[in-house]
C-alpha cells in the first residue's frame, strides 16, 4: 500500500488579447491552487492572481510555485503535484527543463522548495475544465480563471 500523500493541483490562466502595460509580456496570469490531504479532504483552496506573465506556460509554472509554496508552509512531508501542462510536470521532473529567461530566474526558488520535501511527484492530468472536482470545492482550472477574471466555462 502506498504511503499517504498530500495531492496538489495547479493550474495556470492568461488573460487572452491584452498586452500587459510593461509590454515585454504579453498578458496577465492567475493561478489556481487546491490542496488535499491523503483523505482527499481539501485543505486549501485559493485563487492567486499572478501579475505579467509571458504566456500560458509561465502561468502554469508559477501555479506550481505558489502550490509548493504553500504546501511547504504547511510543513507536508509526501506530495504529489497534479497538472495539466506537460512541459511544467517536465520540468518539475528533471526530464526536460525549461529554459527560458522565468524558469531559469526561478530555478534556485524550485531547487530549494523541491527539497524541503520527503518526496515530490508531479504527474501530468487531462485539463478538467469542470466547475467542481465535488460539491463546493472548484477545480484548480476555474479558481485560475477567476484570478485573471475570466468567466466561469459553462458546463
Amino acid at each position: 500500500m502506498a504511503e499517504p500523500r498530500y495531492i496538489l493541483e495547479t493550474d495556470g490562466a492568461v488573460r487572452p488579447g491584452e498586452r500587459h502595460m510593461s509590454r515585454d509580456w504579453p498578458s496577465v496570469g492567475g493561478a489556481g491552487i487546491v490542496l488535499w490531504d491523503p483523505a482527499m479532504v481539501p485543505v486549501l483552496v485559493e485563487s492567486v492572481h499572478l501579475g505579467a506573465v509571458s504566456g500560458s506556460t509561465e502561468a502554469e509554472f508559477r501555479a506550481a510555485l505558489v502550490g509548493l509554496r504553500r504546501a511547504k508552509d504547511r510543513r507536508i512531508e509526501k506530495l504529489r503535484v497534479r497538472s495539466d501542462c506537460e512541459p511544467v510536470v517536465r520540468h518539475l521532473t528533471g526530464e526536460e527543463p525549461l529554459e527560458t529567461r522565468w524558469a531559469l530566474a526561478a530555478q534556485a526558488e524550485l531547487r530549494e522548495l523541491l527539497g524541503a520535501f520527503e518526496s515530490v511527484e508531479a504527474r501530468w492530468t487531462p485539463s478538467s475544465h469542470a466547475l467542481e472536482r465535488r460539491a463546493g470545492v472548484p477545480t484548480a482550472d476555474a479558481l485560475a480563471r477567476k484570478a485573471v477574471g475570466l468567466a466561469r466555462r459553462r458546463r
